[in-house]
């Protein structure tokens, strides 16, 4: 019963912030938007405007590491009202920020930054300040790899491809492998109750499927093994066999047409992405009117709230790079 109140009150709490989540109003307003500067004067009158009115320039890199401080600051104060019971699932689902942080660093890498430069788009909190610190001040990727490495990340095989294939889409995969590892291998010593561990490993199993549809897709159209990528599956399982003896994209979405992952699928890779993204998106939307008593309000909320600071991201760079409204539009998951 005392249980039951704490998600109650939680939950409340959490879906008055989801009222305060952007409308299609708010997203028609920015996506006329000419100028970064037009996109942050509009934020300076939404929930954003605490961390927005207080930077110093109007640069993308400074108003996105605005944006990225709102959201980590909305999922402290989200920890903060959860039960004690799933503080644990906070913590690990965190750490997708400080992969990000990885990508971050191993695409600067790529692409030949500075390491000050690197530093300037790196966002706090930062956990793991040494490993960072190894990883910007590496010399090149197989030297970022080999600091990895040493930290239990299992990306031998994905540099052999990145080498091969000169692309990194095979690295920034292996990340993800590696967070969902970490997540999936969580749920087994939380101690919290059975139907809350469920609804987490439905959201993630899903989150884990939708990334190895994605991952085939790649693997198929670049020329590369997708099977050592791979995460462990959840409900595409009787299907993987045959999805990763296909040979081509088009008969990867011919085996998937006759399931619920036919909506994830586009005509193009890209396409593809941000059907997948929507598909998620529509999923954490059922979980935040579903019952408030449970930990799924919570869930859905943080990602949603994700996917929002993701759109707003793209929009201050797409505008900052002269895209027009409609070209905007087709990058956002609203």
């Amino acid at each position: 019963m005392k249980q039951d109140f704490g998600y109650a009150y939680s939950n409340t709490r959490v879906k008055g912030m989801k009222t305060r989540l952007l409308k299609k109003e708010d997203y028609s307003g920015l996506l006329r938007c000419k100028k970064v500067t037009d996109v942050v004067s509009l934020l300076e009158h939404t929930v954003y405007r605490k961390e927005i009115s207080s930077i110093e320039d109007h640069k993308v890199s400074t108003v996105e590491r605005a944006l990225l401080e709102h959201l980590v600051n909305s999922l402290k104060k989200l920890k903060e009202l959860a039960p004690g019971d799933v503080d644990d699932i906070f913590d690990a689902l965190r750490f997708k920020y400080e992969v990000g942080n990885i990508k971050t660093i191993l695409n600067a890498k790529i692409s030949g930054m500075d390491v000050e430069d690197i530093r300037s788009y790196i966002f706090y909190p930062i956990q793991q300040h040494e490993l960072l610190t190894s990883l910007i001040e590496a010399e090149d990727v197989d030297a970022l790899v080999k600091v990895l490495l040493k930290e239990g990340f299992r990306m031998n095989k994905s540099l052999e491809v990145y080498k091969e294939k000169k692309t990194p889409i095979p690295l920034l995969t292996t990340l993800d492998k590696n967070y969902y590892a970490r997540l999936w291998k969580c749920f087994s010593m939380w101690d919290f109750f059975k139907s809350n561990r469920q609804i987490a490993k439905d959201l993630v199993g899903l989150e884990m499927d939708c990334t190895n549809i994605l991952t085939l897709l790649r693997a198929k159209t670049y020329g590369y093994d997708a099977k050592p990528l791979l995460l462990p599956n959840y409900k595409i399982q009787i299907l993987m066999d045959a999805l990763v003896k296909a040979e081509t994209p088009e008969q990867v979405k011919s085996l998937l047409s006759e399931t619920i992952f036919k909506q994830c699928l586009g005509d193009t890779l890209v396409e593809s992405e941000m059907a997948t993204k929507r598909f998620m998106a529509k999923r954490y939307r059922r979980l935040t009117i579903k019952d408030p008593l449970d930990v799924g309000v919570m869930l859905g909320y943080m990602r949603l709230k994700e996917i929002e600071v993701e759109n707003l991201v793209v929009i201050c760079n797409a505008v900052a790079n002269g895209l027009d409204e409609k070209e905007i539009e087709k990058l956002l998951v609203i």
